[in-house]
């Protein structure tokens, strides 16, 4: 009888631990269960959160653009509006050695004016100064090829106007320009040209003719002419090097006209 008592006794506390155990599991699974659903109710009202961020930056730099490019053609416009960090706006900059790499030169402040408007993400900038050469020989090198084959977005050149003066005529100084974009265009069709002449210079007599001839080029072939002439002093020998080429004083006058143009302040 003794024995039957303990082991009825034994059952008992068997069936009864058995019991709590399997109440404690379903009490944790229960728990696990609602920290799981609250956990997933977070992270999904994290990500609408981000959402509804992303599409309120996307909206504000948007805006931002717009009043940026306020004063540019649309064709420009809609280039900077389509720029995002995965596909960069690409800008290259190219000329004689009017159009310098120097740190204080106008292409490298404008650079970075342009860099801090609209983003180091957005636009990328490239310069490339061929010195010393002609519109002839810059053609007979093809020493243009390489920016043209990066397929710019937007060309911005100074087509060796100055150093052509006196060793290239007009109407082939033209023709070299034209076998030069005509590659440009080649490479993308979508590309947008702005050309503009080198600096002036004082007391010239053919070389504002020149300019008035490349500013006409630039009208009958639907290019857009950036004349920056008018943003230099009557003074010009205390913004020029003795070369003729911007000074410290100079580059900044020309970035300025630039800036202004490209940057709605």
């Amino acid at each position: 009888m003794k024995r039957f008592l303990v082991g009825v006794l034994v059952i008992t506390a068997t069936v009864t631990l058995v019991a709590g155990k399997q109440h404690w599991d379903e009490k944790l699974d229960s728990v696990y269960t609602k920290t799981e659903q609250a956990a997933v109710k977070v992270k999904a009202e994290t990500q609408d959160s981000s959402t509804e961020e992303i599409i309120l930056t996307a909206a504000e730099r948007k805006d931002e653009i717009a009043h940026l490019t306020k004063n540019l053609p649309n064709e420009l416009k809609s280039k900077f509006a389509e720029a995002a960090p995965e596909n960069p706006l690409q800008l290259a900059i190219l000329g004689s050695a009017s159009t310098s790499l120097h740190e204080t030169a106008w292409p490298n402040l404008l650079k970075k004016d342009l860099l801090k408007s609209y983003g180091e993400n957005y636009i990328t900038i490239t310069i490339q100064e061929i010195k010393q050469k002609t519109s002839a020989e810059v053609v007979k090198e093809m020493l243009y090829q390489e920016t043209a084959a990066a397929k710019p977005d937007i060309l911005l050149i100074e087509p060796f106007l100055l150093y052509d003066n006196g060793k290239v005529t007009m109407p082939n100084r033209l023709e070299n320009l034209t076998t030069m974009l005509n590659e440009f265009r080649n490479a993308n069709k979508d590309i947008s040209i702005l050309i503009q002449p080198a600096n002036p210079i004082p007391d010239s007599f053919h070389y504002p003719k020149e300019e008035y001839d490349l500013k006409r080029f630039a009208k009958r072939n639907n290019y857009i002419y950036l004349n920056h002439w008018g943003a230099w002093p009557d003074k010009l020998t205390d913004h020029l090097t003795k070369d003729n080429l911007p000074n410290e004083e100079g580059n900044k006058i020309w970035a300025g006209f630039l800036a202004k143009y490209f940057i709605n302040m």
